[in-house]
């Protein structure tokens, strides 16, 4: 399996940098572009990395905020053959509260009517796991279980906070390999303690070669962080590579406090597994 992040936050020269995501995975002979990061720095990024992005068979969203699918609209134009992969409420309108008001964190206009316009048989909408060709797993919904986990900020369904979000359009995927799992994560409103555990229930197993992607442990107070880390050790892992929204904070903790590899990811890392 190769790993290739277009994305991120944080970037190597000559790439550019956006609070965004997007990764290019590569496994079983199929291609997958996993988000579409917050802007179309996606198509440079991917130039200066040689990644061709008409050649992805399948897209997958992680979930229906922006800086996951601001590219998604140019991904999609680059690549007339690929299907796309949407959890059901992946276009819901939502918002973050903040201190001056409603802000609109869902998918960007562009994309909305990029995933409308898409004729129907390129379209896959799901809420329950589902395997891709190539060995990509979706883990579907994830169940939370966890007390001290949560989606990581104030998100609602409408301006006035009335309706809490849930984002249970949040998903990752993942794939076996004969070193164990590998794990991508988009955000993980949805815990990365739950994602773990989920993937375990599903695929039976529980050796982790690799775990990589946005952990949304930025805004975590120190009773999740410490949470975190306890239920993290006990889990036979052999490498976490945070980005996106971890956090440095947070990323740091889980460095100094884990008893497995911990190195932040970035736009321009590439992965080999085996």
């Amino acid at each position: 399996m190769k790993i290739t992040i277009l994305v991120d936050n944080n970037s190597a020269e000559p790439l550019g940098s956006e609070h965004g995501l997007s990764m290019f995975l590569e496994a079983g002979g199929s291609k997958v572009l996993f988000d579409a990061g917050k802007t179309e720095l996606l198509a440079d990024n991917a130039e200066k990395l040689g990644v061709d992005l008409s050649s992805p068979d399948y897209i997958v969203l992680s979930h229906g905020h922006y800086d996951h699918t601001g590219g998604l609209a140019y991904a999609l134009s680059k690549a007339k053959n690929a299907k796309l992969y949407c959890h059901e409420g992946l276009l819901k309108e939502r918002y973050s509260l903040k201190s001056f008001g409603a802000r609109s964190v869902g998918a960007q206009k562009e994309a909305r009517e990029a995933i409308e316009n898409l004729p129907s048989e390129r379209k896959i909408w799901y809420e329950q796991p589902l395997t891709i060709p190539g060995g990509f797993n979706i883990t579907g919904t994830v169940p939370r279980i966890t007390a001290f986990e949560d989606t990581g900020g104030n998100y609602y369904l409408d301006r006035e906070g009335r309706y809490l979000d849930e984002l249970e359009d949040d998903i990752s995927l993942w794939v076996e390999t004969p070193r164990g799992l590998v794990i991508v994560l988009g955000c993980c409103h949805s815990g990365i303690v739950n994602t773990i555990r989920r993937i375990q229930d599903i695929s039976e197993k529980n050796k982790i070669d690799t775990v990589v992607g946005g952990m949304h442990l930025i805004h975590a107070d120190e009773e999740r962080l410490r949470g975190t880390v306890e239920d993290l050790r006990q889990m036979d892992i052999k490498r976490i590579l945070p980005c996106h929204c971890t956090g440095d904070y947070a990323a740091e903790y889980l460095k100094n406090n884990l008893n497995c590899e911990v190195q932040k990811a970035y736009a321009g890392m590439k992965l080999e597994i085996e």
